[in-house]
């Protein structure tokens, strides 16, 4: 590992997950961070905790209280994830998530 000056070196302890975890890879959620707000970004990561193929049952109650947002930041959430190809509805009940 290089060492460059003003660099701290930061040794990493997590245990392994096989659940509660977030799949992304880190350009995606960096790409994400820099793009959404903090709403957005954090129904983002929320989706990100499933695997691919999973058909999560997405409830704005269970968003609002794991996120501590209001509804409105909900919604607002939503419409920008829409807005920037995050999600693809596909009809009024269904979306991906990308």
């Amino acid at each position: 590992m290089a060492s460059f000056p003003n660099q701290r070196t930061v040794t990493i302890h997590k245990p392994p997950y096989e659940k509660n975890f977030v799949q992304v890879e880190i350009y995606e959620w960096q790409e994400a961070f820099a793009t959404l707000t903090k709403s957005s970004f954090g129904l983002y990561l929320y989706c990100c905790g499933n695997k691919d193929g999973f058909k999560l049952e997405l409830s704005s109650a269970a968003v609002q209280n794991a996120l501590h947002i209001s509804d409105s930041s909900y919604r607002r959430a939503v419409e920008e994830l829409l807005e920037k190809g995050y999600f693809m509805q596909r009809t009024t009940t269904k979306y991906d998530f990308y």
